[in-house]
């Protein structure tokens, strides 16, 4: 048997994936999905924190160890409250410079 599985990565309230049934008949309407399916919703965090586009922001990163160590410091602390999910946001025309990809490569 196969299930259907819908999910968006565009929440913002929360740090740790969630099914939301209630939002699929929403969800469904604006992309033309059958109703009558009631398939869950899979909500997975969205972080504007641990992200690359802050290489752009005037007080963002400027180094690719500025990235590499705000990263750490965030898994750090996740591990440290009983290890949850940690979402990094990637662009490739973001991160694809070298000097950005060295931060990443060194966290990975």
């Amino acid at each position: 048997a196969s299930e259907k599985v819908l999910w968006h990565s565009d929440c913002y309230n929360d740090d740790i994936p969630y099914w939301d049934y209630g939002a699929f008949k929403l969800y469904a309407k604006n992309k033309q999905i059958n109703v009558g399916d009631n398939i869950p919703l899979l909500n997975i965090p969205y972080t504007l924190t641990n992200n690359d586009m802050r290489f752009l922001l005037p007080n963002g990163f400027v180094t690719g160890d500025q990235f590499f160590a705000f990263c750490r410091d965030a898994f750090d602390q996740l591990l440290k409250e009983g290890g949850k999910m940690m979402s990094i946001g990637l662009h490739p025309r973001i991160m694809g410079h070298p000097g950005r990809f060295a931060g990443l490569s060194k966290f990975l």
